[in-house]
C-alpha cells in the first residue's frame, strides 16, 4: 500500500520535472527512474547502472518494450551500443520486456502460450512485483538467471536477472528493483 504510493508519488514527480525522450535513459548521480507511458510501467533502478531502452524488438502488430540495465563501465556502454570492436560474451545483466497481452491472461496462462518458458530450471513459484503478483522461475544458459513474469492491462511484463555467482551485488539491485515496480494508469 504505502510503498506503492510512494513510487508512483515518485515516479510523477520524476515523469512532470523531467522530459525523457523515446531513446536510453542513464542514470546520473543517485538511483535512476525509468518510466514508458506506452508501456505502462515504472520503476527505480540503483546508481551505477547504464540502462539501454529499444522500442524497435517487436513488429508494428506487437508492439514490444525491451530495458536492459548493466554496470556502468565504458566496456559495457560499448558493447550495449554496437561499438565495442572486442568479440565476447555480453556482461550479467537485469532485462525488463513488456509484451501485448490483449487477452488479460493470467502471468502463468501467458507463460504456458509461449515455449520459451520450457527452458526453465526450477519450479514455477509466486513472485510478487510491485504490488501485483506473477510467476518466477531459474533458468540456466551462459549465466544462470531468474525471470519474474507478471500481468497488468493488455501487457505481459518479465523482469530477469543474470548472475555469475550467488554473492553477486546484481541479485539484490534486481530484487530491489522488483520492489519499485509500478503500473502507472
Amino acid at each position: 500500500g504505502g510503498l506503492a504510493l510512494i513510487v508512483i508519488v515518485i515516479a510523477a514527480y520524476a515523469f512532470k520535472t523531467h522530459v525523457y525522450a523515446p531513446s536510453s535513459q542513464e542514470a546520473k548521480g543517485d538511483a535512476g527512474i525509468y518510466t514508458s507511458r506506452p508501456f505502462g510501467v515504472s520503476f527505480i533502478y540503483p546508481k551505477g547502472y547504464y540502462l539501454k531502452e529499444r522500442t524497435d524488438v517487436g513488429t508494428p502488430e506487437r508492439p514490444q518494450l525491451s530495458v536492459l540495465l548493466v554496470e556502468d563501465t565504458p566496456e559495457n556502454r560499448d558493447l550495449v551500443n554496437g561499438v565495442s570492436k572486442d568479440v565476447r560474451e555480453g556482461p550479467t545483466a537485469i532485462t525488463v520486456d513488456a509484451y501485448p497481452n490483449p487477452q488479460g491472461l493470467s502471468a502463468s496462462d501467458w507463460m504456458s502460450k509461449d515455449t520459451n518458458w520450457t527452458i526453465r530450471t526450477s519450479e514455477v513459484m509466486d513472485v510478487t512485483v510491485g504490488t501485483t503478483t506473477g510467476a518466477s522461475y531459474r533458468w540456466s544458459g551462459l549465466y544462470e538467471g531468474k525471470s519474474s513474469v507478471v500481468t497488468h492491462g493488455t501487457h505481459a511484463y518479465v523482469f530477469s536477472v543474470t548472475w555469475m555467482t550467488a554473492a553477486d551485488p546484481i541479485l539484490e539491485d534486481y530484487d530491489t528493483l522488483l520492489t519499485s515496480v509500478a503500473f502507472p494508469s
